[in-house]
């Protein structure tokens, strides 16, 4: 073989330097054969030179190409090597989508596993069932993450968009926890709020800026539980530390109460704190309500009227009466 071709050969691919050279063959022969009819065309028509064209491609013939047997061989392991590489080309094709997937829901996750430890800081002194839920679904990303499949990306891919999904699905719940238990609070403060203002119209002068300072420890409070159920990562706060001073707060209430009115009066006041909060200035029929105090605490109704009506006396609450 020319030293110079198999220089070509040794710098090329092999299929490169094939395709290339059956490209340049092809070519070549196309050349060829054109050249070869537009002879015969130009001079077909001239006696003198027409002989000499016939006699020229008669003595000047092309080269015989390579034999049919070797160019069949050749096809056929390049039509094989064609098959193997195309099925590679696919698998790798699959494989290509697979790490793209993979990536993003890795990105995703990543960015859930954020808002979970956040939420996990948050719920932490709310609710610890749902705290240590939350630390399990953590470290099971981190195991995952730390020993992510070399082998199988689109395992790993559904593995992990699984765990995004319970991510989801436990940040919801949490959130649902953590709003209603901030209601409850607030309800709490609601509910404190409104026997404050009734304690405060009978209290003696000297005692008033004892609930004026309640007052204003109830007023941050409801501000610090509003904020926080805006923006719960940006106002942190100790549900039970805030459970703990409401409840001490109404007891401060309820004592000085005890000073002031009757265990029944108190009974009667503490059902109607509840009911104002829960109607939200909506009606209620009189003799629904005078009911409800009865039944909630065992008073009868003639009785429940009597209570009333000293509550109401000592300007402890207002009742309105329409008539229609």
């Amino acid at each position: 073989m020319n030293e110079k071709i198999v220089s070509t050969i040794e710098k090329l691919d092999p299929l490169e330097f094939l395709a290339e050279k059956a490209n340049t063959v092809v070519k070549l022969k196309k050349r060829t054969e054109n050249l070869i009819k537009l002879i015969e065309e130009r001079y077909k028509e001239d006696r003198n030179l027409s002989k000499l064209v016939e006699n020229i491609l008669n003595t000047v013939t092309p080269p015989e190409p390579p034999p049919e047997k070797d160019l069949l061989y050749t096809g056929y392991n390049i039509a094989n090597y064609e098959t193997k590489l195309n099925s590679y080309l696919k698998t790798l094709t699959k494989y290509t989508m697979a790490l793209e997937e993979l990536s993003q829901n890795l990105d995703e996750l990543k960015e859930k596993l954020q808002h979970l430890q956040e939420w996990n800081t948050i719920i932490q002194n709310i609710d610890p069932y749902f705290l240590l839920e939350g630390s399990k679904l953590l470290n099971r990303a981190n195991k995952i993450l730390d020993e992510l499949s070399l082998e199988d990306p689109v395992n790993s891919s559904n593995e992990i968009k699984m765990l995004s999904r319970n991510i989801d699905r436990h940040l919801r719940l949490v959130k649902k926890i953590f709003n209603k238990r901030i209601n409850e609070l607030l309800g709490e403060v609601q509910e404190l709020d409104v026997l404050l203002n009734k304690v405060y119209t009978f209290a003696e002068i000297e005692e008033r800026p004892e609930l004026d300072k309640m007052h204003e420890k109830l007023r941050n409070i409801k501000k610090l539980l509003e904020n926080a159920k805006m923006k719960p990562q940006d106002n942190p706060f100790n549900f039970n530390s805030i459970k703990k001073e409401l409840m001490q707060m109404k007891e401060q209430v309820k004592n000085f109460l005890k000073s002031k009115i009757s265990e029944k009066e108190e009974k009667v006041l503490a059902t109607l704190s509840r009911t104002s909060h829960v109607l939200d200035k909506r009606r209620i029929g009189f003799s629904y309500l005078v009911e409800l105090i009865s039944k909630e605490n065992s008073i009868p109704v003639s009785e429940t009227l009597d209570l009333l009506y000293k509550l109401e006396k000592k300007r402890i609450i207002k009742l309105y009466v329409s008539l229609q």
